[in-house]
């Protein structure tokens, strides 16, 4: 993974360390493979400035890895899971590839793609010294059968975090579509919801610090908030040469999109067009 706060995203790299992680088969109920899986974790996370604790798992469950930039303090729990419903031998049936701008594999839309990209972007922002708040990174073994081993971890960290991410993915239909485009030179994410909405007014000032809407049909939800979410993104990006914007209608939801350069990207030529 990237040593610097300033690399570009790599995206053969990345792709790559997608189908380590689904090649590494982790059903719920085999012990070893779920180990297996967290010991692919801790070794990406080598030489990263957080401290890692392995829990062992009860009996006839894996363990829990918690990856931590601080020790104290509240701040932000992400959380994924990397156990899977696929039994050991889907990868001979269904092996990972590619097609495309698409990735195939077991386990890989629930949840190891998403994961996978999220430990990434923790382990730059924990090389790059850029936090400005604690992060917490629960990896858990279990989530399929109900997370009867890690429940009360989770609870636990979530109880004392300001911000819960949880790398999920959202089911057809849901109110959260998640998107990557390669483009000229760059990768373009968008996250579109069908929420309440920005008021026009607001638009322009969204990503200033301290800013902060709430949501329009409650005010109280303004209380709950810093107003720093969105400029802390903004400030990410940019560091990595990167540009975000938004754009939304009442009633009907928002879309946040930033880019990222390709560092494997060549021009075709140096001449301006």
């Amino acid at each position: 993974m990237p040593h610097s706060r300033h690399d570009s995203i790599d995206l053969g790299a990345m792709i790559e360390g997608i189908a380590r992680w689904v090649e590494i088969e982790s059903p719920t109920g085999d012990v070893a493979a779920v180990n297996r899986m967290i010991d692919r974790v801790t070794a990406d996370l080598a030489g990263v400035p957080v401290r890692i604790e392995r829990l062992p798992g009860r009996p006839g469950f894996g363990d829990t890895l918690v990856a931590q930039t601080h020790d104290n303090g509240a701040g932000i729990l992400m959380l994924s899971h990397i156990d899977t419903v696929h039994p050991i031998g889907t990868l001979k049936s269904s092996p990972f590839r590619r097609d495309g701008d698409r990735l195939y594999g077991p386990g890989i839309y629930d949840m190891k793609g998403g994961a996978y990209l999220a430990l990434d972007a923790f382990c730059r922002v924990a090389r790059g010294k850029t936090a400005r708040l604690p992060i917490t990174y629960l990896f858990t073994p279990d989530e399929e059968v109900g997370s009867p081993c890690s429940r009360e971890r989770i609870e636990r960290e979530a109880r004392r975090a300001r911000y819960v991410l949880v790398t999920e993915p959202a089911r057809d239909g849901g109110k959260v579509v998640i998107a990557a485009q390669q483009r000229r030179g760059f990768v373009l994410i968008s996250v579109q919801d069908n929420g309440s909405g920005i008021p026009a007014a607001h638009v322009a000032k969204i990503f200033d610090r301290l800013y902060q809407v709430g949501d329009v049909r409650d005010a109280r939800s303004r209380e709950q908030g810093l107003g720093l979410g969105l400029n802390i993104v903004r400030t990410i990006v940019e560091a990595h040469g990167g540009d975000v914007s938004v754009s939304s209608e009442v009633g009907k939801g928002s879309t946040f999109a930033f880019t990222l350069p390709l560092a494997d990207w060549k021009a075709e030529s140096s001449t301006p067009p």
